[in-house]
């Protein structure tokens, strides 16, 4: 039996400079909260759904009865949304429309761009009563800013740039209820 005793060890053990910390571009602070303003017009409507457009990041929830073609058609938002898809590096407009038969009654810009832009802008419809029933219409965007109108076919409602907590509510109501929905096929283009 080979015994280690009285043999010095060597240690073969390079010492080891430390590593820094990897440097990570501190997170984006949030925009300040703004509170809520009221809608009182088509005028102010417009402005605020261009604002909440343009602040996007990379991604727009549209909740609307039969996308409204005097808002969602007029010129200035469609190509508000058309450079928003173009500029924003694979982001997208989701849509819940109720009535589609509306929709498809007559020509409206919207379709015509989500026709053209078909991976950016996804459409569906519910199918349940309670959502066909519901008398509101949203939209929201990704960076906390919302618009909101208690009945649909009115242009009175409130708005902010950034108010997380109803942002937060409004996304989560969209996001349940298009679940339940299903897609918007009567919209898709057919290539002939």
């Amino acid at each position: 039996v080979f015994m280690e005793a009285n043999i010095p060890h060597r240690s073969m053990q390079l010492p080891l400079e430390p590593i820094d910390a990897p440097s990570r571009p501190a997170p984006k602070p949030r925009d300040a909260i703004v509170e809520i303003a009221e809608l009182n017009s088509l005028e102010e409507s417009l402005t605020a759904i261009l604002q909440l457009i343009s602040n996007a990041r990379r991604q727009i929830c549209l909740y609307t009865p039969d996308l409204e073609p005097i808002v969602y058609g007029h010129a200035d938002v469609v190509e508000s949304l058309k450079q928003f898809v173009i500029n924003s590096g694979g982001g997208n407009v989701l849509i819940i429309v109720k009535d589609t038969l509306a929709v498809r009654s007559q020509p409206h810009p919207l379709i015509d761009l989500a026709q053209r832009l078909p991976s950016a802008f996804q459409l569906r419809t519910p199918v349940e009563a309670d959502d066909l029933e519901y008398p509101s219409a949203y939209l929201i965007n990704d960076r906390d800013g919302y618009l909101f109108r208690q009945q649909s076919n009115r242009y009175l409602g409130v708005w902010s740039p950034t108010l997380p907590s109803r942002n937060r509510q409004l996304t989560e109501e969209f996001e349940r209820v298009w679940q339940r929905c299903r897609s918007c096929t009567e919209f898709r283009a057919l290539g002939l």
